[in-house]
């Protein structure tokens, strides 16, 4: 009986390894985002003709001393770096069309006077380093569908088992009751 018990616990183990790494999840991260990814523009409120920012990991951590870019029209215009807080300033701006570039990618941003600002304007921009991985599926082909359905099998083989060890398990409690009540009985 211990012997089915590690045979299902063996499958289920089997199974949630197939599940977690099948090609699709190991291939999402070495996977780059595709390059006609549309970025969503930031509306930003300047202060005092300055756009300032900050400049963070994906988990929310400051990046110090990054350098950071502004461009209008595909030029440089400024450079900075940011501080241990991972803030950014550019100073002596006007409302326009800019782009924040780091090391991680380019950011578009649209910079507002605080006069004509809409209200979903952000007082300042914040950029993430894209160091993220986004949930991928598609591109492993055959290998994908094999270790989806490794796993899957597994995890029915390792269900059924425990299922049936169980079964049993009871079986062998019934059984051991009926002794103990002829035992009970022909005892003195």
């Amino acid at each position: 009986m211990l012997k089915k018990n590690l045979l299902g616990y063996a499958a289920a183990c089997v199974a949630s390894c197939g599940l977690l790494i099948s090609p699709p999840v190991i291939n999402a991260a070495e996977r780059p985002a595709p390059q006609h990814a549309q970025v969503r523009s930031l509306d930003v409120t300047l202060s005092n003709s300055s756009l300032g920012g900050q400049y963070l990991t994906s988990a929310g951590n400051a990046i110090d001393g990054a350098t950071v870019v502004l461009r209008k029209a595909g030029r440089p215009i400024a450079e900075t770096q940011t501080d241990s807080r991972g803030v950014f300033t550019f100073q002596n701006l006007r409302s326009g069309a800019y782009e924040v570039v780091t090391a991680s990618g380019v950011q578009p941003v649209r910079a507002w006077d605080a006069t004509i600002a809409p209200p979903a304007a952000s007082e300042y921009a914040t950029i993430i380093a894209d160091g993220a991985v986004r949930g991928q599926m598609g591109g492993g082909g055959f290998l994908t569908a094999v270790g989806l359905g490794v796993g899957i099998a597994g995890l029915a083989v390792g269900v059924v088992g425990l299922s049936k060890a169980n079964d049993n398990e009871d079986k062998i409690d019934e059984l051991q009751d009926q002794i103990d009540e002829i035992w009970d009985i022909v005892s003195p």
